[in-house]
């Protein structure tokens, strides 16, 4: 099944697809951290606020996490990388500082992560670590102090070799990863909102998320695909 209409494809963009479909290329998700049941946002144990310096997380530490559930399972070049930012509470509710009884109206969360990504390059995929740029849309809201609110979206990107590589090993992938079988192929911003159980953290991952922003988080999760990038 082709993630386009085969009948009005022309010569030159099958050919520019059978090139591209032979080149390395990462999936890119959104891990979406569930709020505790009984609680209304993101706390710590004490049921206070907490502030973190993403500058400070350890980001490869989580792709680190990641990537040893792949071992053994799928082939070695499938590689998994974590993003050095994401959406904080506040863009999670699309809520500035400066107008908190307005929510901002204009995007969301998704598509605002969304943007950001269609701004990086394979070559911003090192060592487990996806670096966004550092100018960008991605918060509504500038730091306070240099920290943000805990984070509430994760972007986790998988990278293989080639299209047919990708095709068959992503729902292994997305087992171990999120507890969910996710084939090919998916389209843009889709929600995997319609399966059977939640998906869940790896425990590990879990402990890492509480461990690294103070806050108390569901071990229950949604994944949002967001976007390819190519070489």
């Amino acid at each position: 099944m082709l993630p386009f209409d085969a009948e009005t494809v022309t010569p030159e963009e099958w050919q520019r697809i059978t090139e591209q479909a032979e080149k390395p290329l990462c999936f890119n998700f959104l891990l979406l951290p569930k709020v505790p049941d009984d609680a209304d946002t993101f706390l710590d144990r004490n049921g206070q606020g907490v502030m973190t310096c993403y500058d400070d997380v350890d980001w490869k530490g989580l792709a680190q996490i990641l990537q040893a559930r792949l071992e053994g399972q799928v082939p070695k070049s499938i590689k998994v990388y974590v993003a050095n930012d994401g959406p904080d509470i506040f863009d999670m509710v699309n809520v500035r500082h400066d107008r908190l009884d307005t929510p901002e109206a204009e995007s969301d969360f998704g598509s605002r992560t969304l943007q950001v990504l269609h701004q990086v390059a394979m070559a911003d995929y090192r060592a487990g670590v996806l670096r966004l740029p550092e100018e960008s849309s991605l918060h509504l809201n500038p730091p306070t102090g240099s920290q943000r609110p805990p984070i509430a979206g994760l972007v986790i990107s998988v990278k293989f070799t080639k299209m047919l590589q990708a095709v068959d090993y992503m729902s292994s992938v997305m087992k171990r990863l999120f507890g969910q079988l996710l084939p090919l192929p998916m389209g843009a911003m889709s929600l995997m909102h319609t399966l059977d159980e939640p998906c869940r953290l790896p425990p590990e991952a879990h402990a890492w998320l509480e461990a690294q922003f103070g806050a108390v988080y569901s071990d229950q999760c949604g994944v949002l695909f967001l976007s390819a990038t190519h070489s």
